[in-house]
Formats: structure tokens, sequence, C-alpha cells
């Protein structure tokens, strides 16, 4: 086979190869939007398990980060739904006046989970989930629930009205709850301190 010849199928194998990786990621981002600055993404369906930087999911759309390493935050705007199944989240995930977040069995969070103002008729739901940082539940509407899951902090859950359940949940720090109302139901909690309205939870 002639030195040009040889060349010529491996320039066509690499093309292959560029191919096959730009169809893989297509596949993964399905239902996703856009590329914003500094590689942030807007969200708006479905990112599957591939290397994210922060993700955006903007007013009123609903974003499933599905096994996705997000590098960075997750910020969830106002009316929108966060799913996460099996994501892990390098720093952050914020969200205030969001409609519905579910973090699902498997996730981790390296750093905080803050969530506020929470929209009446949406949900909170946290499953055996892994938090490094702390986690604070304040000033929501929605129903919340945290069961099974690790938090590396402070447990902070303040000012909701929507009901709030907190079952068999390590805490490092602090389980800290006041003026909600309803108070907080539950059990089978660990933490340094318990205090307030889950004193006895």
């Amino acid at each position: 086979m002639s030195k040009t010849v040889s060349t010529m199928i491996h320039l066509r194998k690499q093309r292959a190869t560029s191919l096959v990786a730009v169809l893989s990621l297509a596949t993964a981002l399905i239902g996703t939007s856009k590329v914003v600055a500094n590689d942030n993404i807007e969200c708006e369906g479905t990112i599957g398990a591939v290397d994210t930087g922060s993700v955006i999911v903007p007013d009123g759309e609903i974003c499933t980060l599905d096994g996705t390493d997000v590098q960075g935050d997750v910020t969830v705007e106002s009316g929108a739904t966060l799913i996460s199944d099996g994501a892990s989240v390098e720093n952050n995930i914020q969200g205030e006046s969001a409609y519905k977040v579910i973090l699902k069995p498997g996730t981790v969070v390296q750093g905080n989970v803050q969530l506020q103002k929470g929209l009446d008729g949406g949900e909170i739901i946290i499953d055996q989930a892994d938090i490094g940082g702390g986690l604070q539940l304040q000033d929501n509407l929605s129903s919340v629930s945290v069961s099974d899951s690790d938090i590396g902090g402070d447990m902070q859950v303040k000012n909701n009205d929507g009901g709030t359940e907190i079952v068999s949940n390590t805490i490092g720090n602090n389980l800290q709850c006041q003026d909600n109302d309803p108070a907080p139901t539950g059990g089978g909690n660990t933490a340094d301190q318990k205090q307030g309205q889950c004193e006895n939870l």
C-alpha cells in the first residue's frame, strides 16, 4: 500500500471517530437549549451522562440531569423544575421561587443546597442524596420531604408553610427548625444537635 493511500485511510478514520463523538454528545444533550457565557448550559429538557459547566434552568422550564457531571453550580429559576437522577454537582444547587426540585437517589452535591420561596402546589423532594455542605430550606410554600440523605453541614428548615417531612437523615452538624407551619414531622434523624421544632425528630 502506498504512503498516500495509507494517509487517506487514516484521515477517514479520524473523521469517522470525530463524527461519532459529536453524535454521542448531541444524544447526551437532547432537549437542552444553548451554551451561554463561560460554558454555562441553559437546560430545557434532559442532559445525560456528560461533563458540563454550570447549569441554569430558565424560568418555567423543566430540566432533568440524568447522570450528569456538573462542574459548577446548578441554578433553578422562578417557576422552573429540576430533576436530578444520579447527577454529581461540584459546587452548589440554588433555587428561588422554583416549582419543583427533586434530587433522586445517587445525587451528589459537593457544596450546599439552598432552596427558598418554592411555589404553592410545588414540591421539594430530597431522597438518598449526598450533600457535602449544608442544606437550607426557607420560606417555601411547596411541600418539603428530606429522607435517607447525608448532609455534611447544618440542615436549616425555617418558615416553610407547605408541610415538611424529615426522615432518617444523617446530619454532620445541627438540625435547626423554626417558624414552620405546620411543624415538621418525621424521625430517625441523627445530628450533633436537634433544635427548635425538630428537637424530637
